[in-house]
Order: structure tokens, then C-alpha cells, then sequence
């Protein structure tokens, strides 16, 4: 970076190019010195954004939210930089505006990423039931618990269940509390059809495997009827009606009581 510095007149993208290295090599003070310097320069919305991720860095919402605008005045559709718009909204306490915000990105161009912004901004809020679902919707199918990211383990913690991060720990009450968990976010009318589906459809795979494992051990009756009951809303929750009349005579039958 001393290169740059012993420059006499740098051009408007080399000025944004020291911005990126900076930024890169942790220097968040020393973008936003070289930017001071340069401010009245007309720089490329690169440049801007460095600067905007160099404030979030320093925790200063505001100064990087005037940058992210003037990044995003010059490439609206850019999606790295709205979702690092809504990120610094989360930040700076303004959660609603933030969703607002992310729900139109997400109409236009759905991803993990706005997934997991939307995680971010649930937690920040303290709704960590609704950090939760956006974690879970952000996990690819049959992960494994060495593959959670950090942000999916602390969002369990967040809802009391830490212990789903370990195997060893996945005692059979808590296999049936998580099963119940994601049937319960599958019926969270905040998300779309098909965010509810992919949840009900995680459900009814642990399931298939609980019921394999608990059917004919009387060791695990309880957990056992625990899932039966829930098993209904995974049904429901998919639309399958004729599924959902069967199990539930077949409940019936076996005397099991079922809650209103």
C-alpha cells in the first residue's frame, strides 16, 4: 500500500483500488483516511462500498449507511451491496426498515445469502424463533451436524437447543423436541409457500428415520407417540389431506390421545 501513498495523482479507480486492499488487509481507519482524502473525488461504487464496509466495521452505522447509498446510487442492482445496506440497518437498530428492504431483494433474486441476512436481522431483533426458521431454510438438504455453520449452532442456543449441535448429546426427548420444533416453523405463516414446505419436508424425513428407530422399542413409547402427534402437522403443512385423515384414524385406533 506505500506504493499508493507515494503516488502524486492517483486516478479515481486506483484511488478505490488502495480502498479494496486496505479494507482487505484489515486497515478499516486507513480506508476511511485515504477516503478523507479523496472524499471530493467522483469515485467508482466499489470505492464507496469499501468505505461503507470499513464504517460497519468501526460500528459506525450511519456514516456507512450515507456510503452504501452513494455505492448503490451508482449500481442499484448490485445485490452484494443492498444486502450489505440492510445488514448496517440491522445494525443500527432499524430492523423493520432492514426486512422491508430485503423482502424486495428477495422478490427479485432469492438466495442463501438473503437467508441468512434475514437471520442476522431476527437475531439482532431478538426474535430468535424467526432466526431460527431463516437458519434452518438456509441449510442445505441432509446436513450434518459437523456441517452447521456458527450462526445455525447459535441460533439453536438462542431457542434453548444447544444440545442438537452434538450427536452425543441428542438424547431421544430431544430428538422429539426438535422434530416438534420444525414442524412448528413449517406452520409460521410469515414464509412462502415453498420456505414452509422445505421445512415440513425436513420434518417428515426425521420422521421416517425416528420411526424406524423408536417403532418397536418400548424404551422410547413416549418419544414415540410425541412424533406421531406432531407428524400430523408435517402432513398438513404439505397439503397432504389424505395422509393426514389416515394417520389420524390409525391413531385412533391405537388409543393414542391427540391434543385439540
Amino acid at each position: 500500500m506505500s506504493w499508493f501513498a507515494l503516488k502524486s495523482a492517483l486516478s479515481n479507480n486506483q484511488i478505490a483500488d488502495w480502498l479494496q486492499i486496505a479494507l482487505w488487509a484489515g486497515q478499516d481507519k486507513q480506508v476511511i483516511t485515504v477516503y478523507n482524502r479523496y472524499r471530493h473525488q467522483q469515485l467508482p461504487a466499489r470505492g464507496y462500498a469499501a468505505v461503507a464496509v470499513a464504517y460497519r466495521n468501526l460500528q459506525q452505522w450511519q456514516n456507512s449507511l450515507t456510503l452504501w447509498q452513494k455505492a448503490l446510487s451508482l449500481e442499484p442492482q448490485n445485490k452484494d451491496y443492498q444486502r450489505g445496506q440492510i445488514l448496517t440497518l440491522a445494525d443500527a437498530g432499524h430492523y423493520d426498515t432492514a426486512l422491508v428492504k430485503l423482502k424486495q431483494l428477495n422478490s427479485g433474486a432469492p438466495d442463501k445469502a438473503n437467508l441468512l441476512a434475514e437471520a442476522y436481522i431476527y437475531k439482532l431483533a431478538g426474535r430468535h424463533q424467526d432466526e431460527l426458521r431463516a437458519m434452518t431454510e438456509s441449510l442445505p438438504e441432509n446436513a450434518s451436524t459437523q456441517q452447521y455453520p456458527t450462526e445455525y449452532v447459535q441460533a439453536l442456543r438462542n431457542n434453548q437447543l444447544a444440545a442438537a449441535i452434538d450427536d452425543a448429546n441428542l438424547t431421544p426427548d430431544i430428538r422429539a423436541d426438535i422434530h416438534a420444533e420444525l414442524v412448528r416453523l413449517s406452520f409460521m405463516p410469515t414464509r412462502s409457500e415453498s420456505e414452509r414446505y422445505a421445512i415440513a419436508d425436513r420434518a417428515l424425513a426425521q420422521y421416517a428415520a425416528l420411526e424406524i428407530l423408536w417403532h418397536d422399542n418400548p424404551d422410547r413409547t413416549a418419544q414415540y407417540q410425541r412424533i406421531q402427534v406432531d407428524h400430523l402437522g408435517a402432513l398438513l403443512t404439505r397439503d397432504r389431506y389424505k395422509d393426514v385423515i389416515s394417520h389420524y384414524q390409525r391413531l385412533k385406533k391405537t388409543g393414542q390421545i391427540i391434543p385439540p
